[in-house]
């Protein structure tokens, strides 16, 4: 609710005219207890703690998205994958059709499952799955924070670099896979 959850909805609201109420992409924000949004296209968006599978049984998803996956079971992101599985042929033809109808154009691409995550590199399966990618199936972005410079603080790099030492400074700033302090 403090960090993920908080900055999509900002971006959402900031889209539907400053409100989670219905509007032009907005159809129900359900707050408590199931947190879920609904947006005009019938997207749901459910966002629950990634603790425990359990949480995930019998979903039928079209994505996915993990924050911090390095402090998150290897296992979660698992049940996630094995969960890929709205887009069978009914409903890209319910998609193409609603997107038709709400935008008067065919839709620019197929739909596709897809499962995303973010973090900071650590050992641990993360490292193992898409740096290694032993099997060649994923595809790792990797940036340095300096990348994401003009959303940050003017003095953020400065005191960053000042505050934290030069192994704290490669992992955290530069994304270095090979430094893991206290190892």
């Amino acid at each position: 609710r403090d960090t993920t959850q908080k900055d999509f909805l900002s971006f959402v609201r900031k889209r539907n005219g400053g409100t989670l109420d219905p509007g032009p992409y907005v159809k129900r924000w359900v707050d408590a207890p199931t947190l879920t949004l609904t947006l005009y296209n019938d997207s749901i968006i459910m966002f629950r703690y990634a603790e425990n599978p359990e949480t995930f049984l019998s979903m039928t998803l079209g994505w996915y998205y993990l924050d911090q996956a390095e402090f998150i079971p290897e296992q979660i992101n698992n049940h996630l994958e094995d969960r890929l599985s709205l887009w069978g042929p009914t409903n890209i033809k319910a998609c193409k059709a609603k997107y038709q109808e709400l935008h008067g154009k065919p839709l620019p691409y197929e739909p596709k499952e897809y499962g995303f995550i973010t973090g900071n590199p650590q050992p641990g399966w993360v490292y193992e799955t898409y740096k290694k990618n032993e099997k060649g199936i994923y595809h790792l972005i990797e940036a340095p924070t300096e990348a994401n410079i003009k959303h940050l603080p003017p003095e953020y790099l400065k005191e960053f670099r000042e505050r934290h030492t030069d192994e704290w400074i490669a992992k955290y700033l530069m994304g270095n896979w090979d430094t893991f302090q206290g190892q």
